[in-house]
């Protein structure tokens, strides 16, 4: 026989909507007997372990049925993926478990077994419910959530490179960006994060907090760039409040030091530069954008660049149908 032991881990920095009845993490599975060790990671959720709970002790208590076999499914933000990578299954006499890891992988497939007896399984419960008692599931998956009131001014489409190049570099040079916010929906939803990069999918409202005034960006992709610019008496912000999310889109996170991986240093430095990368080309027809106001040639913003003084410069990418945020080493040679 071989122990089993279940490690649960809250997700840090996850958010969740408030409509949604369920609260992520991860467990670590370790598994050790016959003078060897195994070590397995998933993803779960509160109501996987509650369920896991509940089936070990129906199968203590004898209400569970021989032969049968329980999965476990990898959950995500928007419900769960039909992927079981871990199952336990009750032998023939009813007397025990097997704990079964399988999971497909790009170099190797996992395909893993072994027997518990009844203690194991006791033992198994009994951590699991400690560990869950001890987590606030109430707090998991609350943020620090801002909104803005601005004037219902329509967004202006960018046309030309180089005329937005222009108006930031008039509107910001010398100025000091604050914060950055992007929409909560995107913040909970990154599709890549590495570190000093931030990658969204759909495109989405970037908020730029300067010392005196906010620039109010929409990406949706490479060519496809929007945007507004208030004074602050022209906009109010409110919060933070710490809540989980009601509306993705109308609430807003500070990226910060996100998911603790944004780590250059942008906030208080003052801007020395806005350079913009063209391109003749868009992603795709966005509503709202009217091809007849194109010039000749076609300079449309695929890039920008804020170039600040200590030697680093804070990218806004459109991309085939997203964009991403990255602090990088300040060069000038990529961009016109």
């Amino acid at each position: 026989m071989s122990e089993i032991e279940f490690t649960i881990k809250p997700l840090q920095g996850y958010i969740k909507y408030a409509s949604a009845d369920y609260t992520l993490c991860t467990i670590d599975i370790d598994v050790r007997g016959d003078g060897a060790a195994h070590h397995f990671k998933s993803e779960c959720n509160d109501r996987c372990l509650r369920k896991l709970m509940s089936s070990i002790s129906d199968f203590l208590s004898g209400e569970v049925k021989a032969g049968a076999e329980l999965y476990f499914y990898i959950p995500w933000i928007a419900g769960h993926r039909t992927m079981y990578p871990y199952s336990f299954k009750i032998s023939e006499d009813g007397n025990s478990w097997s704990f079964r890891y399988k999971r497909n992988r790009k170099h190797r497939d996992v395909d893993f077994v072994c027997d518990l007896s009844r203690d194991d399984l006791i033992a198994l419960r009994d951590s699991l419910a400690a560990q869950y008692a001890r987590i606030d599931w109430d707090y998991l998956g609350k943020a620090n959530l801002f909104t803005f009131v601005f004037p219902d001014e329509e967004y202006q489409w960018c046309y030309s490179a180089r005329v937005l190049c222009e108006s930031l570099n008039q509107l910001c040079k010398g100025k000091k960006i604050l914060k950055i916010y992007v929409s909560a929906a995107n913040y909970a939803h990154p599709s890549r994060i590495s570190e000093n990069y931030l990658n969204y999918d759909l495109g989405s409202q970037v908020i730029l907090q300067l010392e005196d005034a906010v620039v109010d960006l929409l990406i949706y992709a490479y060519g496809l760039f929007a945007w507004r610019y208030f004074k602050a008496p022209e906009y109010a912000a409110h919060g933070p409040t710490l809540k989980h999310i009601q509306d993705g889109r109308s609430e807003f996170c500070d990226i910060g030091d996100a998911y603790g991986l944004f780590k250059a240093e942008y906030a208080d430095v003052p801007i020395e530069h806005v350079a913009i990368m063209a391109t003749d080309d868009w992603a795709w027809t966005a509503r709202g954008f009217d091809e007849s106001k194109l010039g000749e040639p076609v300079e449309l913003p695929q890039e920008i660049v804020f170039y600040l003084s200590s030697n680093r410069a804070l990218s806004f990418r459109g991309q085939d149908d997203d964009f991403a945020i990255e602090l990088m080493e300040s060069t000038y040679d990529r961009y016109t």
